[in-house]
């Protein structure tokens, strides 16, 4: 039950409709007095489903590498960024809350022609980069748990193959499939933290690179871009703005619709506070053991070993197996929703996951069929390690083409209403934390064109300098377009447009 001020009632007329609340306030004013725990137990769920893509095999690489590279200075980006998560995840429930549309539904709504297909295209990349480190996690994972009898190759050729669990979740229903989800977060939790308190960091120098904000150089600023792009994932937003509609409501009016909003920010809150837990201890555990040794999937099971050798692979592989299927699931959902919101057409899941496995999985294959030797071993865990790492950058460039349209339609009072609309603040720091993400990824771009053509010739330099501008200028120009471009949907076109979109899903 969500809670109403006593005697309010309102004039719906339309969902946006701001007529006045007869006891001189609106239901969401008198939130915080009528706030019930009860009431909060029955949001528990979409921030644990949208938490595990935070605390994913791909968070687990970039997490060691930005411990190993940086020691303990990069601990303040993955605290902003949790927090920058959570800012555009709560973003995303009140889209899907209030205008009772997902984001990628919302898409396909206002833009058309090439903006339309270039934001799918974005999104689909989004759910490809964030599926490679699961395909990679898990079967590492079935590698460490068996003691090495099953060969990387064959672990990625199960986890490419296994689509059994989708029937299976569709059966369960989301509800059960997010009860599923925290349990494996509480196991992910549990293995990681345990072993930070074994490892004995330095806990100074972690209270310091905490709050001290500071990037020591160019390979630095690459690992801090990696750690953007594991945890503020693009297709996330999708997710998120769909599942928060599950959500049986006592009432359709707007106010509830708010008060529903604030129940899953603090739900949320919650959720993304317990995966910036894991990520600062995995960072931590690195900076202590990851002296010397790079860390690759191979040598990452070794953060373990202070408890017992067998027993430390056993936890860690049973922690990277939770993260790295349950991060199957809600990629798969995501995929399934971005699939349906584009294109107006519902992928069963199991179909969706298929789909997409057959995009991730044959290049993580060769991979390991190419390295599959025990003399390649090395090999083989620095080129997976890297595959994980930089699908997480290509997700951080992803993200503006996810979070632009979504900060925009969130700035429409036309779909929002003028009560639920973004207001002064919550504007600024939207804009900052798109223009953030990309100077970050420009230079990144540029950082890593130094570091190719280093040695090269002039004629090399030139042509390489002066196609990575281009494209940064490109890439910025296209997402500060998207960003301050005016919004062709007035209210009654959009009416129209939704009515074209039910009766044709071939509309666009």
């Amino acid at each position: 039950h969500i809670p109403t001020s006593s005697g309010a009632r309102e004039n719906m007329a339309s969902a946006e409709d701001e007529s006045l609340i007869a006891d001189g306030g609106y239901p969401e004013d008198h939130f915080w007095k009528n706030m019930s725990c009860r009431t909060l137990a029955g949001f528990i769920g979409p921030g644990f489903l949208v938490c595990i893509a935070y605390i994913d095999p791909g968070n687990v690489i970039t997490d060691l590498q930005a411990g190993h590279d940086d020691r303990y200075s990069l601990l303040w980006v993955m605290l902003v960024s949790t927090l920058g998560g959570l800012f555009i995840q709560c973003l995303s429930a009140k889209l899907g809350l209030v205008a009772r549309r997902h984001l990628a539904e919302q898409c396909r709504v206002e833009y058309q022609g090439w903006v339309k297909w270039l934001l799918w295209v974005a999104a689909e990349i989004a759910v490809i980069g964030a599926d490679v480190p699961e395909v990679v996690g898990s079967a590492y994972a079935i590698y460490f748990i068996t003691f090495r009898h099953i060969p990387v190759w064959a672990g990625v050729l199960f986890v490419g193959l296994n689509v059994l669990e989708f029937p299976l979740l569709q059966w369960l229903g989301t509800g059960r499939v997010e009860a599923v989800v925290s349990a494996m977060v509480s196991v992910i939790s549990a293995c990681y933290i345990v072993e930070l308190f074994i490892a004995k960091p330095d806990w100074g120098a972690a209270g310091i690179g905490l709050i001290l904000p500071l990037i020591k150089n160019g390979q630095a600023m690459l690992d801090a871009t990696g750690l953007i792009g594991a945890v503020v994932m693009p297709h996330n937003l999708f997710l998120h703005s769909c599942i928060v509609q599950e959500k049986e409501l006592d009432d359709d009016t707007v106010g509830t619709r708010i008060i529903a909003a604030k129940y899953n920010y603090i739900e949320s809150t919650f959720a993304l506070f317990v995966s910036l837990l894991i990520n600062i201890a995995l960072i931590m555990i690195a900076a202590k053991k990851f002296q010397s040794a790079d860390p690759t999937m191979g040598t990452a099971v070794t953060i373990f070993d202070s408890i017992n050798k067998q027993a430390g692979q056993v936890l860690f592989s049973i922690g990277l197996f939770c993260a790295g299927q349950s991060a199957t699931i809600t990629g798969t959902f995501a995929h399934q929703i971005v699939i349906k919101g584009f294109t107006g057409k519902e992928l069963p899941l199991y179909q969706a996951n298929i789909l997409l496995r057959l995009i991730t999985a044959p290049p993580c294959l060769i991979v390991a069929i190419v390295f599959k030797s025990v003399s390649d071993a090395h090999k083989l865990d620095v080129y997976m390690s890297a595959l994980i790492f930089w699908s997480q950058v290509v997700l951080s460039f992803a993200l503006p083409f996810a979070m632009v349209p979504l900060i925009r339609f969130t700035n429409n009072p036309v779909l929002m209403g003028r009560r639920a609309v973004n207001g002064p603040i919550t504007k600024v720091t939207a804009y900052s934390c798109t223009f953030i993400v990309l100077a970050a990824n420009v230079f990144t771009t540029v950082f890593s064109v130094i570091q190719q053509v280093e040695g090269s010739s002039l004629v090399v330099q030139i042509i390489m300098y002066g196609a990575s501008g281009i494209l940064s200028i490109m890439y910025c120009a296209v997402a500060l377009w998207l960003l301050f471009r005016p919004m062709h949907m007035g209210e009654e076109e959009e009416e129209d447009t939704m009515k074209k979109i039910n009766n044709s899903s071939d509309y666009w």
